[in-house]
């Protein structure tokens, strides 16, 4: 018999959690007839995943004709690794020959998050991922199994970092030509009035190019950059992505960014804290392009993204809740803070501005390679995180 329906539902509906907190939810089976039940549970999970492959070089002695020669052989070396930090398995109906009456059936369930656990998060190499599976397990048949994704956020306060509340400036130069033959100098610089940042807060940027060539600029740029570094066992592979983009066109002598906003995307937080195999860091990156053969100028300083805002900007945020899921200003859904619970370590922040969920930019497939034909992923595989997002 293959059953009508067999899913999994949670009390939090934005599916978003804190370390430390309890998930309470309920395994679904319809049933258009009686069946016995072998047994049905459930698998939390919390895994951390690298993988990524390389091709490299490798000298080979071989012997032709009594005489040895070294070939270089090119192959495909995969490199992994992985970091467990739970594994809970809950049993739901033991079975044991009983019967499942035909009909709609919930069994509750519920399990603690540990305190010391990463933010959920999507890379191009790897992810930190967080599933719930359900099996409605059969004799000498294959099993009903459902799988969902869920998020974790953990906490990087801004007003415990420093550096997030210092004003930075970068700058730099570059001429045109070579040797003898260079041109007058191009600068740049550009400041912000700090280093530390929580989704969804405006930026203001500040910039000023100065051109003493007689050329005339294709156009200049601003990008945050996020660059992430994935371990594996014997080797780490670097990534880049571009999370936000600013453009203008051709100028002459000057060009003036003069506060231009910036709104920070929903991300997860500088560092990845808590995980050993990937670390997160954001750059803030100024262009100018001369056009023609020549490299842009670029000027670059790191940026601090937390997901508790500095106290010095709260009033800088709409004090609101959003009272439903809605469509967040990155074309993503948004949805508001789940009130069963409060923000881990902000009860020293009573004005906290309330935040929202936004999905991140990037997902990935929740479909895993042990995963068998069988699996319904509910809502889909592919899974873009929620993050903390103000404003």
């Amino acid at each position: 018999m293959v059953l009508d329906k067999f899913f999994i539902s949670l009390d939090n509906d934005v599916i978003v959690y804190f370390p430390g907190q309890e998930i309470t939810g309920y395994v679904h089976v319809w049933n258009s007839e009686s069946k016995n039940v072998k047994g049905i549970y459930i698998e939390c999970c919390g895994l951390a995943q690298v993988s990524f492959s390389r091709t490299e070089q490798e000298m080979r002695t071989v012997y032709r004709n009594g005489r040895s020669h070294t070939d270089v052989i090119n192959k495909t070396v995969h490199y992994s690794s992985k970091e467990n930090y739970f594994h809970h398995r809950v049993t739901i109906s033991t079975g044991n020959g009983q019967v499942l009456n035909k009909g709609k059936h919930q069994f509750p369930f519920s399990f603690v998050l540990p305190q010391q656990i990463p933010s959920s998060f999507e890379g191009a190499h790897g992810s930190v991922r967080y599933t719930i599976r359900a099996v409605y397990e059969r004799r000498l048949k294959w099993n009903h199994e459902c799988k969902i994704p869920i998020t974790v956020n953990s906490i990087t306060d801004l007003n415990a970092i420093p550096e997030a509340s210092v004003p930075i400036q970068a700058s730099g130069f570059k001429t045109l030509g070579i040797l003898c033959c260079t041109s007058n100098p191009i600068t740049a610089k550009f400041w912000l009035d700090r280093a530390g940042y929580v989704p969804g807060e405006k930026m203001k940027f500040n910039a000023e190019v100065e051109n003493l060539t007689r050329k005339r600029m294709r156009g200049s740029k601003i990008q945050i950059i996020e660059r992430t570094n994935f371990h594996a066992t014997r080797a780490t592979e670097g990534h880049e992505r571009v999370i936000h983009e600013s453009v203008r066109g051709k100028f002459k002598s000057v060009e003036l960014w003069e506060n231009h906003p910036i709104i920070v995307p929903p991300v997860v937080s500088s560092g990845l804290n808590l995980c050993r195999i990937i670390d997160v860091a954001y750059v803030l990156v100024f262009s100018v392009d001369p056009g023609s053969l020549s490299f842009n100028l670029k000027v670059s300083h790191d940026l601090l993204i937390g997901n508790v805002p500095l106290r010095s900007s709260f009033a800088n945020f709409q004090h609101h809740n959003r009272i439903s899921v809605t469509q967040g200003r990155y074309g993503n859904p948004s949805a508001p803070a789940y009130p069963g619970h409060s923000i881990p370590g902000t009860d020293a922040y009573p004005d906290l501005p309330p935040p929202s969920y936004e999905e991140c930019m990037f997902g990935g497939n929740i479909r895993d390679a042990e995963d068998s034909e069988h699996v319904n992923y509910g809502a889909g595989d592919f899974y873009k995180p929620r993050y903390l997002t103000y404003g």
